[in-house]
């Protein structure tokens, strides 16, 4: 499945929550919610939702430890991944060329 962001139907928040529309959802979006360090009670059912939705509420900064990355996660040395320090060009796709 792909993240998507959709800013369009938000109302504000006060609290951060994961909502889902179905029963069959509720499992994979309490895994969201303990992925990002949400408490499960801010897991909701909602039928505003078409899929599992997070709500950044106005606490997002404020309230709550998030997780920080231990960062053990490495991009792989075969990703050929460049940044502004280097020199050399980075072939582009001519499918996104014009």
């Amino acid at each position: 499945a792909k993240a998507t962001v959709d800013a369009g139907n938000v109302a504000g928040a006060a609290r951060t929550g994961v909502l889902y529309p179905s029963a069959e959802l509720e499992g994979d979006a309490q895994a969201v919610a303990k992925a990002l360090g949400i408490p499960v009670s801010q897991v909701k059912r909602s039928t505003d939702v078409s899929g599992i939705s997070l709500a950044v509420g106005a606490d997002w900064r404020d309230e709550g430890v998030y997780p920080v990355s231990k960062g053990t996660e490495k991009t792989p040395e075969s990703a050929g991944a460049q940044n502004g320090e280097e020199k050399g060009c980075m072939k582009v796709n001519p499918q996104y060329t014009w």
